[in-house]
């Protein structure tokens, strides 16, 4: 139902923040991933750190894609790297909230029970780190700028939906529950007040404000992945027989 729809969408942001607000420091995850904050010079932002070894990631696949005669590998690289830069213009400015980090949190990693709209396990966690938790909230929010499977790209979004009636939470809505959620899991947990920038509460206001950076970066990253399988692609070892439909995307998503 349309209730039951707008509770699934909410339990979603609420698992979200809860793993924002795991206590890492105490279970062990010390070295889960790189740790720096944003707000000292000497250290890069999260997404600072992503951008350098996503570039490099590129560099290799652009190496091997040349002789392709599929692709236009110089134009796609050049047009990476001047996306990056317009990213690295901000980067060291980000909120930069420092947390436990799914990487990539969408509706597609979760299973929900059968019969209630309640989140009861998140899947696909080989990305997750220690890092900055809007990306999180970004990669959740890409499928508003999606088209539905219907228009032909092989993965689906909500960008051509009428949200209407439908249950649905809108992006802002999204960014509303999540914030609340947020503050809400880190009531009474007095570990968190004892961490400075895994202390503070996620600020609607910020969130939204910096909304279009975080988009344009989980874009980017989004990028750079699927030039990997166009790369893979055109040398023949991709690993899904629609490798081809994705690869043809990456036109559309620079």
């Amino acid at each position: 139902s349309k209730e039951e729809r707008t509770e699934a969408f909410k339990d979603a942001l609420r698992v979200m923040a809860n793993i924002h607000n795991v206590p890492w420091w105490l279970i062990g995850l010390e070295k889960h991933g790189g740790r720096a904050s944003g707000k000292d010079k000497t250290n890069p932002t999260y997404i600072e750190r992503q951008l350098q070894r996503l570039l490099q990631i590129t560099s290799n696949q652009s190496e091997l894609m040349k002789g392709s005669d599929k692709h236009d590998v110089k134009k796609v690289e050049k047009s990476i790297r001047q996306i990056a830069q317009v990213l690295s213009q901000h980067a060291s400015q980000c909120p930069n909230p420092f947390g436990l980090l799914h990487g990539d949190f969408k509706i597609d990693n979760l299973i929900f029970h059968p019969t209630e709209p309640r989140v009861i396990a998140v899947l696909d966690w080989e990305l997750s780190t220690m890092g900055d938790g809007y990306c999180d909230l970004a990669n959740f929010c890409m499928m508003y700028f999606m088209p539905s499977i219907e228009k032909g790209w092989g993965v689906a979004g909500l960008g051509d939906m009428k949200l209407e009636g439908t249950g649905i939470l809108t992006r802002p809505e999204v960014v509303s529950s999540y914030c609340q959620y947020h503050d809400y899991s880190r009531q009474g947990n007095e570990h968190l007040t004892m961490r400075t920038n895994a202390s503070r509460a996620a600020d609607y206001n910020e969130a939204m404000a910096w909304a279009g950076f975080y988009l344009s970066f989980l874009f980017f990253k989004n990028c750079v992945i699927v030039q990997g399988v166009a790369q893979r692609a055109s040398i023949g070892v991709a690993s899904s027989t629609a490798a081809s439909k994705v690869a043809s995307l990456l036109p559309e998503t620079m």
